[in-house]
């Protein structure tokens, strides 16, 4: 469902090819939750931490290379802005709370719905003949802006949105959503937030941005790194690596 997946094998085949050690960094499914934050709410099921922990944390550690601080020192609240949407409380560079935007929770998204009501997700089920693999299917690619407008073009919709109130009222719905997010996790902090630092591709719309930070500069400076970096911040991780200023764990082959 998502290349970062395809990258895993890719470098695990490579690695039995080539004889040399693949690593992989800040993987997806990266896992720093707090006791509390795994807590569901529903005894048989705990929260998972699914994020876009690659960009958010070669973010935090650009913000402070460029500030001169220490990630492991200060605290900040990370929105991950693209096709989903995550937005994380770190404490001291330790991801201890974030919204799972794979299964489901926190804000709507170019194309995910984002959390929904119980009632609202059993009569999804229900009108889809209890077919749950394409409701899951909907929800991961063709919620979110997609499900009211059938594109995902959020620079399209931006633009439309000047002169049609119904695109505007629900791309500001949207950015209340992710506001609304980003106090929740300034309250995860206990308002300890050095800095809110705003990234993906979404960040590039000044529109979005501009009222992001209107909405939430009251509790920490906002700070923009748009775009995904991605692939840069695999370079930086496997230079890290390469240069022992890291130390990989080791998987044991039973367990790949």
């Amino acid at each position: 469902m998502h290349a970062a997946n395809l990258g895993l094998v890719i470098g695990y085949e490579w690695m039995q090819h080539y004889h040399i050690p693949a690593i992989f960094s800040d993987g997806p499914t990266t896992d720093e939750l707090s006791d509390l934050a795994r807590i569901s709410g529903f005894a048989f099921k705990q929260r998972r931490s699914v994020f876009h922990a690659l960009n958010t944390k070669r973010t935090i550690r650009l913000h402070c290379q460029n500030h001169e601080l220490n990630p492991f020192e200060n605290n900040f609240i990370v929105g991950h802005l693209g096709g989903g949407i995550t937005i994380s409380a770190f404490q001291k560079f330790r991801a201890i709370d974030v919204n799972n935007g794979i299964d489901g929770e926190g804000p709507f998204t170019p194309e995910r719905t984002g959390t929904l009501s119980n009632r609202i997700l059993l009569e999804l089920v229900d009108e889809n003949d209890r077919n749950t693999k394409k409701v899951k299917e909907d929800l991961y690619r063709f919620g979110g802006l997609h499900s009211y407008f059938q594109t995902n073009d959020v620079k399209e919709l931006v633009e439309r949105a000047h002169h049609d109130p119904q695109v505007k009222l629900v791309i500001d719905a949207m950015i209340y959503m992710i506001a609304k997010e980003i106090g929740a996790m300034a309250s995860v902090l206990k308002g300890d937030v050095k800095a809110i630092l705003i990234t993906g591709g979404l960040a590039y719309s000044e529109y979005i941005t501009s009222e992001i930070i209107n909405a939430t500069n009251w509790i920490a400076p906002v700070v923009l790194y748009p775009g995904e970096n991605e692939l840069q911040a695999l370079a930086e991780s496997g230079y890290r690596y390469l240069m022992k200023e890291e130390i990989a764990k080791e998987l044991e082959e039973e367990n790949v």
